[in-house]
């Protein structure tokens, strides 16, 4: 597997790149929904984001939070967002791996201007070569997350997997994947993307019996709107126009800009009406408790 600097991956003859269209919002409640606690003096959008969502109600939740910083391994962390977002509103060191020097290169460029930047690391590398070395160190994390890059590990049930050994007995592991929102037609959908991509798609249900199935909990959805994926491949189209036309000479653009152009047509195509985005937080099943004596 290897990665050009624009964050794509070869596989065999497809290419995969990292999805994330999760609006702000959305990672803030995440952040919440893998446990970690909120810093005193976050910044205004933190602050503002609480209010508007509700989420932090002091007299219910603060007796739960204790001070801890918590772990937190990101695999295919990408530009490092999601590590940075939580480093500097959460109390948490956050642990990035990525395979793209690229994306690893911005990664460490914007450690330098954060208010966070001792609590964030990053490294360029294989996230399934990386998270084998962890375990074999019997490195243990309070949160996991794989955000749009399943294919890393090779599937969903693998990258739950994978997770699970790096983490505490208590740990949270999040994983965003694509979905497929069951219309007309969906089916078929399914069967090209499979065909032309190796992506398998899957409904919300099915994934559900597959996280139980492997004993875990879903204990939080967190989910991208149709406008979140708009904006979420639009500022591509923009980013990519303007690069190219910067540099109009450069091959690995050139290839990069027609595999966008496809990509395109099918997003608007059919990836639109048929591809959904959702990040599921998981949780060990919780011990029951032990059954009442028999009455004499």
């Amino acid at each position: 597997m290897a990665a050009d600097r624009f964050g794509y991956y070869s596989i065999g003859h497809s290419f995969h790149r990292f999805m994330n269209p999760t609006s702000i919002d959305r990672l803030m409640e995440l952040g919440w929904a893998c446990g970690l606690e909120p810093k005193k003096d976050a910044p205004e959008s933190f602050r503002l984001a609480n209010v508007n969502l509700g989420l932090f109600p002091g007299a219910r939740l603060e007796p739960h939070y204790d001070g801890t910083v918590r772990s937190v391994l990101d695999v295919g962390c990408g530009k490092g967002g999601v590590a940075y977002l939580w480093a500097e509103n959460f109390l948490a060191e956050c642990k990035g791996v990525d395979l793209s020097e690229g994306e690893i290169k911005q990664a460490l460029e914007r450690q330098r201007l954060s208010v966070a930047m001792e609590m964030v690391d990053f490294t360029l590398g294989d996230g399934a070569s990386y998270v084998k070395a962890l375990v074999t160190e019997g490195k243990r994390f309070d949160v996991a997350l794989c955000i749009g890059a399943t294919f890393i590990f090779g599937s969903f049930e693998k990258t739950v997997m994978a997770l699970g050994q790096c983490l505490k007995e208590d740990g949270v592991m999040a994983i965003g994947e694509v979905t497929l929102n069951e219309f007309c037609g969906a089916e078929e959908f399914a069967r090209e993307m499979k065909a032309s991509e190796g992506l398998e798609l899957r409904t919300d249900s099915e994934i559900l019996c597959v996280i139980e199935r492997m004993g875990l909990d879903l204990t939080y959805v967190a989910d991208s709107t149709p406008t979140d994926w708009d904006r979420y491949e639009s500022l591509q189209y923009t980013a990519l126009y303007q690069y190219y036309r910067e540099h109009p000479g450069d091959d690995e653009a050139r290839a990069h800009w027609g595999r966008a152009k496809r990509n395109k047509a099918r997003y608007l195509g059919k990836e639109r009406t048929h591809m959904g985005w959702k990040i599921f937080v998981l949780r060990p099943l919780p011990t029951a408790p032990p059954a009442p004596p028999a009455p004499a």
